[in-house]
């Protein structure tokens, strides 16, 4: 037996995400476990190449100084997906209409997570600045 529920992306007063509590039979449970399971199977696919499962939990493997600040939006970024993915197929058995949003929004939480892991580069200087402390640029001088 499938109980209905719908996923929600509102926010509390201090920015975590919010989402309905799901009220699932005994026989729900291991249909949720498995949609869990590859969800969390996606990612470690995804990110094969620096991610690894120790005790039951995803670790990025990325130097300590890359991670150090990203922390929370990563892990925010992947308990989203991991949602986004159980509530597409949990929507695919009952509403296909609803799961095409939840894939959507998986395919962003993916998107960003790429933009958080991959995506850092050296600050670039623009012509004529210089950096101690602040950047400073200087104007051509001349009349």
């Amino acid at each position: 037996m499938i109980a209905s529920f719908v996923g929600r992306q509102a926010r509390d007063k201090d920015g975590n995400p919010l989402y309905d509590n799901v009220r699932v039979t005994a026989q729900d449970t291991p249909m949720l476990e498995k949609f869990l399971a590859e969800a969390k199977g996606n990612i470690l696919a995804t990110y094969a190449d620096i991610s690894s499962l120790n005790l039951g939990n995803i670790v990025f493997s990325v130097p300590e100084e890359h991670l150090s600040n990203l922390v929370t939006s990563i892990q925010e970024e992947v308990v989203n997906f991991i949602v986004n993915y159980v509530c597409r197929c949990w929507f695919e058995q009952r509403a296909a209409d609803k799961a095409e949003e939840y894939q959507r929004k998986g395919a962003l939480n993916i998107q960003k997570l790429n933009d958080l892991l991959y995506s850092r580069k050296a600050p670039t200087v623009p012509n004529g600045a210089s950096l101690g402390g602040f950047i400073s640029l200087t104007a051509p001088s001349g009349n």
